[in-house]
């Protein structure tokens, strides 16, 4: 079999390390009683994170921006005994393997194009015990190499299945499942963000509250929401200080939908053509400063300030930040 990645290496198989937890997963599926032993539930993959489509050929579970320790990272997966009978009345074994043609079989049914990985780069326990009395366990994929050779560029995947389990019935639709990781440079992550984006229109002018992910786009370079317009592929790239230090950011550009060359970009003034003097509140008001929100990070409070707008390619007369008609104050707190 050809990977998209190769290079010389081996498979490790960890210890079985299954935490077994109280917590209630989604009930997926109803199985016939197909089981001799009188169980009529089903042994599923669970839902570490809401999948991304319950109607896709297999559940696909995003883990995206991965954060990298000593070249290494992870996540979890999780068993689940699923049904009318809550715990399991004795230890159940479950057999997981990995499976790259389940990956190849999902981009071509649902038109993605994720890049399987060679199994020399990561590991995961081969069996899984859900322990008598509870209803699932969980098992820890260890990705190793992780910038080293598969970078930041990338959006990878790995296919599993559940091959055996020493009792109950495996699930006709959840026995295998894609988890699907991008890696995040020392930025990437989940950020609450706070501002207010200011419009033309100033019934379009609105607070923003609320996390919003900053993406890798390489080991120097992250992708930025613009304001709260990530749902229409509104972004920016950027490059934040050098690693571990607080600083300016530099290398605006515009992606997405974003308008592009002077139409967008990091502001310096705060409104400089008066283009919302008549807002309340208006830019330049407290809280909403350029002093403030100067375009900079803050290394020991992992926060970025920004303060960045654009013009409409159809705005005509537009030189600069001084004809922007939209215009976004914005704090990125890393959580």
């Amino acid at each position: 079999m050809q990977y998209s990645i190769i290079k010389q290496g081996f498979f490790r198989i960890m210890p079985v390390a299954a935490l077994s937890l109280g917590m209630t997963a989604c009930l997926k599926s109803n199985a016939p009683n197909l089981d001799p032993s009188g169980s009529n539930n089903v042994i599923e993959f669970g839902n570490t994170i809401r999948p991304t489509s319950y109607t896709s050929i297999y559940p696909e579970y995003d883990n995206n921006n991965l954060n990298v320790l000593n070249d290494t990272t992870g996540f979890n997966i999780l068993v689940d005994y699923a049904g009318a009978e809550y715990t399991a009345p004795r230890d159940i074994t479950v057999t997981i393997a990995a499976d790259d043609n389940l990956v190849s079989t999902y981009n071509t049914n649902t038109n993605s194009s994720f890049t399987t990985v060679d199994p020399s780069y990561y590991s995961f326990p081969t069996t899984i015990t859900i322990p008598k009395g509870q209803h699932q366990a969980y098992g820890h994929v260890s990705i190793n190499h992780a910038t080293s050779v598969l970078g930041f560029s990338g959006t990878f995947a790995i296919g599993l299945t559940i091959k055996s389990a020493s009792f109950g019935t495996i699930s006709s639709n959840y026995n295998n499942a894609i988890y699907e990781f991008t890696l995040a440079n020392y930025w990437g992550g989940s950020y609450l963000t706070t501002g207010y984006l200011f419009h033309v229109t100033a019934s379009s002018s609105r607070s923003i509250n609320a996390t919003y992910p900053i993406n890798t786009v390489d080991g120097a370079t992250c992708k930025f929401p613009v304001g709260d317009l990530s749902s229409s592929n509104y972004y920016f790239t950027a490059t934040p200080p050098t690693q571990g230090t607080s600083g300016a950011m530099s290398n605006y550009t515009a992606t997405g939908a974003t308008p592009t060359g002077i139409y967008s970009g990091f502001m310096d003034a705060d409104d400089p053509g008066g283009v919302m003097s008549t807002q309340s509140p208006k830019p330049g008001s407290s809280p909403w400063l350029q002093s403030t929100y100067n375009n900079t990070y803050d290394d020991a409070a992992k926060t970025f300030y920004l303060h960045y707008g654009y013009a409409p390619t159809s705005q005509a007369g537009v030189t600069g930040e001084s004809q922007y008609s939209r215009q976004v104050y914005v704090k990125m707190v890393k959580q």
